[in-house]
């Protein structure tokens, strides 16, 4: 190792250079003519990442896939009463980038992606007039849906951070995240005891719920975006809480 070398693995090694985004994320820069398409290959990049929480040099964020909900409420009056509880949802790591742009003047990065599939389990009380039927069950739940549709609008800010040393730096904050699904592919929903104490009509209330999805999907939807919004706010702001803004985004 020649003298050059020597000096900045040392530099690094005392923590006198300020890399402090994790190494799996590539930096992109504002002037690149080709902005949009670096940007796509970095999301792509972390596509792991954002599955395990961990991105490495022991930056480990909130899980996205699985992710967990501790409640999800749906409260749409006397038609519609429902609490989703202890639920693992899989599938955010089955995104494709459909459409991406940063627009640098707004600070703000749209991004349009399709998850191949949106898998959710866990448990269930719900009370629900369903045409002729009233559901009232609770019990285990599973919903699989796929071409899942969603646009991200996420948006940032300068802020002024304190390193470690004490020292007021640049920094950056990620405003809470715009979260808009559309459930483009079929949907199935497996709700057990669905009629409470009449298994026997598990399958049919099951039926008559999956041939008319959207009169759940549209209540559960509110909830779901705000879920999602929080966690992809949390994992955002994670991963430059400690960057310069020159760091996380050098012209």
């Amino acid at each position: 190792m020649d003298f050059k070398n020597f000096v900045i693995v040392a530099l690094l090694e005392f923590g006198l250079i300020n890399c402090y985004l994790p190494p799996s994320i590539q930096v992109c820069h504002l002037a690149d003519p080709d902005l949009d398409q670096c940007i796509i290959a970095s999301v792509n990049g972390i596509r792991s990442n954002i599955g395990s929480g961990d991105f490495g040099n022991g930056t480990k964020l909130i899980a996205m896939d699985p992710a967990f909900v501790d409640r999800m409420d749906i409260d749409a009056g006397p038609s519609l009463q429902a609490s989703f509880r202890n639920c693992t949802v899989t599938g955010a790591k089955t995104y494709q980038i459909d459409k991406m742009h940063f627009d640098v003047p707004k600070r703000m990065l749209k991004v349009l992606l399709t998850l191949a599939e949106m898998n959710l389990r866990g448990k269930y009380i719900m009370r629900m007039k369903l045409s002729m039927l009233q559901l009232d069950g609770a019990g285990d739940f599973t919903t699989n849906s796929t071409d899942v549709k969603v646009l991200l609008k996420i948006r940032y800010a300068p802020v002024e951070r304190t390193d470690s040393a004490g020292e007021k730096r640049p920094g950056v904050r990620f405003l809470p995240v715009d979260f808009k699904v559309k459930f483009a592919g079929p949907v199935r929903f497996y709700l057990q005891n669905l009629i409470n104490g009449q298994p026997e009509l598990d399958s049919i209330a099951n039926e008559a719920l999956n041939q008319n999805p959207d009169l759940l999907l549209e209540k559960a939807i509110p909830a779901i975006r705000q879920f999602f919004s929080e966690r992809f706010t949390a994992v955002a702001n994670g991963l430059v809480q400690d960057a310069d803004l020159d760091e996380v985004f050098p012209v």
